[in-house]
């Protein structure tokens, strides 16, 4: 077996540390430009908050995962989006963001949207059709 080493793009600041780098920078920078293209409120909380106190020193080492806020209707459909990372010696790993199907597909082509959502098919139509539905009835 042969390992595959993922490479690691690191961004250094003003002060010449490094605090962030990213596993797969390619896919996490699509995924953040569809998250930008409809999603906006979710972008700004993480070019603004999330990421300036990422950026801050004196960070607990472990794994986390933090939570951009989303139409609460994109949320039960796909799930929520979750931006997933590690801290390790001060320095912060960005691992992913999940959902990573539907964020894929809305970089790749622009998404017609439902009801505020984006859908790739008849099958996201009925689902988001049936959130409404039940948010209606309570």
């Amino acid at each position: 077996m042969t390992s595959v080493e993922e490479e690691v793009k690191t961004y250094k600041f003003d002060d010449g540390l490094n605090k962030l780098t990213f596993i797969d920078y390619n896919e996490f920078s699509k995924k953040i430009r569809a998250i930008r293209r409809y999603s906006m409120n979710a972008y700004k909380y993480w070019v603004f908050d999330a990421v300036p106190t990422l950026k801050k020193e004196n960070k607990i080492d472990g794994s986390y995962e933090l939570e951009l806020p989303v139409n609460e209707i994109f949320k039960k459909v796909y799930g929520a989006v979750k931006v997933l990372f590690s801290v390790k010696n001060d320095v912060v790993i960005i691992e992913n963001i999940v959902p990573d199907d539907i964020l894929m597909t809305m970089f790749m082509q622009d998404l017609p949207t439902y009801k505020g959502v984006p859908y790739r098919n008849n099958k996201d139509k009925f689902k988001i059709d049936l959130v409404k539905e039940i948010k209606n009835e309570k």
